[in-house]
């Protein structure tokens, strides 16, 4: 039974990977020559059993590669020339894209008071991260 389950965990370790590889293949020939490709530096701390509610739960999250898809389009851009950065991730969503000030979010919708910008806050949120505007 036991060698059963490893090689369960096994199957599904590869075929996250495989995943991974894949969509950093996918990310690194969509991204242009000069292109930086921008992270978002998230921390997200291993389940613990009395923090999160739920035995599946934990399950899941337990099996959740931190970090690969990150690790493997690092590997990736590398081969190709590109350069891989982090960004700290606090208001990375709030902030306007024209003029870096702090707007206001709504759900799915973006606007600015300052300059009267508006947009979808995920498409405002990308284009903060991808020009470096804080």
């Amino acid at each position: 039974m036991r060698r059963l389950l490893k090689r369960l965990g096994r199957t599904q370790r590869n075929r996250t990977r495989t995943f991974a590889q894949q969509a950093a293949k996918q990310l690194i020939t969509f991204a242009s020559e000069n292109a930086v490709l921008v992270f978002e530096d998230l921390h997200m701390p291993k389940p613990e059993k009395g923090k999160l509610r739920g035995k599946a739960l934990r399950r899941r999250m337990s099996l959740w590669q931190r970090c690969l898809i990150r690790t493997c389009v690092e590997n990736k851009a590398q081969e190709c020339g590109l350069s891989v950065t982090q960004v700290n991730p606090a208001y990375t969503s709030k902030n306007c894209s024209r003029c870096g000030l702090r707007g206001v979010r709504k759900r799915h919708a973006f606007s600015c008071p300052h300059c009267g910008h508006t947009d979808h806050a995920d498409v405002n949120a990308a284009v903060v991260r991808r020009f470096g505007v804080h």
